[in-house]
């Protein structure tokens, strides 16, 4: 097997463990069903990463990294998910912490939104 098929079949693989181990996670319009949460009551909110087919994964993590503190790791796995499912959570916080976030990453012509 010569290494370009070899290189795309590791791929493959990577992207369907990655993809297994993610599946259970909520759906993002399921969120919306936990009116009762307890997390809601003491005001925390989500930002929330969405796929935007302009910037590289590359700036994605760039941006993730040098705004919200991401490792390599988190924010790699943060570009990924949001690619494949269309957004992804990247920080919980109050509302007035996560608006100095969304202004930063928007800076950066990212597409992030506050809920």
């Amino acid at each position: 097997m010569d290494q370009a098929k070899l290189s795309f079949s590791c791929s493959i693989e990577i992207i369907f463990i990655f993809y297994e181990k993610f599946q259970d996670m909520v759906p993002y319009d399921k969120k919306e069903q936990n009116h009762g949460s307890n997390k809601e009551s003491i005001g925390e909110h989500v930002l929330v990463l969405h796929n935007d087919n302009v910037n590289t994964f590359d700036d994605v993590i760039d941006a993730l990294m040098a705004c919200c503190l991401h490792n390599s790791e988190q924010a790699e796995q943060c570009a990924t998910l949001t690619h494949y499912k269309g957004h992804c959570e990247i920080k919980r916080g109050t509302y007035n912490e996560l608006t100095d976030l969304q202004k930063m990453l928007t800076e950066k012509s990212l597409k992030v939104s506050i809920d």
